[in-house]
């Protein structure tokens, strides 16, 4: 298919590297256009010192391996341990993984971590500003992500955001100026980093506001401005 194309979208850079080197793509035919954030994202007001702590940390995603849920779990339960006040809210359904759901199940199930996450499964697209609203802290810890969709619209939504370490989350996030970066499955880091944060809320706000500045130039426009023409030139 790859062969047959006159053209491959990207949606990052490191995605456009990894099909010219994994799959031998002409780079050439690759072109570069990440998607957008819809407006909505950055219309609910940005944080500010009144945060609290008792909002639940928010995850949006698939459950499935390649997001990280269960690093995520891991480093709750480390958190939980260490007398560090947290809640989780997960939004997303099923990915298809029945050995995995199997896993995420039994461990939701069972202490500490039963009573204090909030599952709301899949929901409407036009509800993910407002639950990004009822949170300040972001969390994606993904093993792969192409570009990361559900982050950059916590970003614009002006939300604390810790991600893993990726090649095409790099991209944007800059760490320590407009959000926070930590080893992929790796529970501990991701544990001290999140319960850095809750427990100095107001320190990280500044990160929420430049995280906004950073993804305003990703628009529904500029990727539609990079896409239409190859239709014509095709």
């Amino acid at each position: 298919l790859l062969d047959r194309a006159n053209h491959v979208i990207a949606l990052s850079n490191s995605e456009a590297l990894a099909v010219h080197t994994s799959y031998n793509c002409v780079k050439g035919k690759i072109i570069l256009a990440p998607n957008g954030v819809g407006a909505a994202f950055f219309e609910l007001p940005s944080l500010d010192d009144s945060v609290s702590q008792l909002q639940p940390v928010l995850f949006i995603g698939r459950r499935c391996r390649q997001k990280g849920i269960d690093v995520l779990l891991d480093a709750t339960e480390r958190i939980i341990k260490s007398g560090v006040a947290i809640s989780l809210r997960l939004v997303g359904g099923q990915y298809g993984e029945s050995e995995f759901d199997d896993f995420f199940e039994a461990r939701v199930r069972k202490a500490p971590l039963a009573d204090i996450i909030e599952q709301t499964g899949e929901v409407s697209y036009d509800r993910i500003p407002a639950l990004l609203g009822g949170s300040s802290v972001y969390v994606q810890p993904s093993r792969y992500e192409s570009q990361g969709i559900a982050l950059l619209e916590a970003m614009a939504d002006g939300r604390i955001v810790i991600a893993s370490d990726l090649p095409a989350i790099r991209e944007y996030i800059r760490h320590g100026e407009n959000g926070l970066l930590v080893d992929p499955e790796n529970p501990q880091a991701l544990a001290d980093t999140l319960q850095a944060v809750l427990t100095n809320l107001q320190q990280a706000v500044p990160l929420a506001h430049a995280a906004r500045s950073t993804v305003k130039v990703y628009t529904w426009h500029r990727m539609l401005q990079t896409v239409l023409p190859l239709f014509d030139s095709s």
